[in-house]
C-alpha cells in the first residue's frame, strides 16, 4: 500500500480505553512513517444527497482553492449518484449534472487534468 485517499481527518481509538477516539488530521502530501501517502478529498459530488444544492458551485469554489495552493482537486462521489435501479431520474438527471460539472471545469480551467486515484500516487510518489 502505497498511498491513503479519505478525509481531513479519521478517528483514531485512545489506546486503553473504550469508545475514546481522537481525531488525527490528514493533507494531501502528507507522508507517515512507512513512505505512504495521503490524498484528501477537497471537493464533494453528491446530488443524490441533496438535489437542491449548488453541486457545481460548490466543486468550482473548492478547485479556485486547490489550484491556487497548486493542489490537487480530489472529488468524492459515490455510485448511488450515478444509478437509476429504484428512480431512473436520479441517474439520468446527475449524469447531466456531472457532465456539466465536467464542461464547466474545462472551461474555467482548461490545462486541467483528469486522472485516477492510484496515477495521481505514483505521480505523488514520484515527485517525494
Amino acid at each position: 500500500i502505497r498511498s491513503f485517499q479519505g478525509g481531513w481527518w479519521q478517528l483514531e481509538p485512545v489506546a486503553g480505553e473504550v469508545h475514546r477516539f481522537k481525531k488525527r488530521f490528514h493533507y494531501t502530501g502528507q507522508q507517515n512513517n512507512l513512505g505512504q501517502i495521503y490524498t484528501v478529498r477537497n471537493a464533494f459530488f453528491e446530488p443524490a444527497e441533496n438535489p437542491q444544492f449548488d453541486w457545481i458551485g460548490d466543486v468550482m469554489q473548492r478547485a479556485e482553492i486547490a489550484f491556487r495552493w497548486k493542489k490537487p482537486l480530489i472529488i468524492s462521489s459515490h455510485r448511488v449518484n450515478y444509478i437509476g435501479f429504484i428512480d431512473p431520474s436520479n441517474r439520468e438527471r446527475n449524469l447531466l449534472l456531472f457532465k456539466k460539472l465536467i464542461s464547466t471545469l474545462l472551461k474555467k480551467f482548461p490545462d486541467i487534468e483528469f486522472m485516477s486515484s492510484d496515477r495521481l500516487s505514483a505521480l505523488m510518489h514520484h515527485k517525494s
